[in-house]
């Protein structure tokens, strides 16, 4: 392994650490991720490493189909919570909660009844 790739998987590394302790917001990890692979690009070259290709497209990737649509089901389900939609959509489900079967199938029916709200 060269220094590049030690360096992107410490970066990788880090990044799901602070992903998983939770105790920062996504889009807040992300940009420390996105600092410190800049930040490691400058210290171990700019021009000779190969960590960042092109320093004026470096925010590319939070215009990514994927990225905003994670984005926006993280806002839709917190304003939903906010509301209280969700509680109000479990005392309705809790009544098919008594048998395994019934209860996945009414899951999975109000997910695919909320699902089909969702357009890209």
């Amino acid at each position: 392994m060269n220094i590049d790739q030690i360096a992107i998987s410490c970066i990788i590394a880090f990044t799901f650490i602070l992903f998983i302790n939770g105790k920062w917001r996504y889009d807040v990890v992300s940009l420390i991720s996105l600092f410190l692979l800049v930040l490691t690009d400058i210290l171990l070259g700019g021009k000779n490493s190969k960590l960042v290709l092109d320093i004026n497209h470096i925010f590319n990737g939070f215009g990514h189909p994927a990225v905003i649509t994670v984005a926006l089901v993280l806002i839709i389900s917190q304003a939903m919570k906010n509301s209280g939609v969700i509680d109000i959509l479990a005392r309705k489900i809790k009544p098919f909660t008594n048998k395994k079967e019934v209860h996945i199938a009414s899951l999975s029916a109000l997910i695919a009844i909320l699902s089909g709200f969702m357009r890209f």
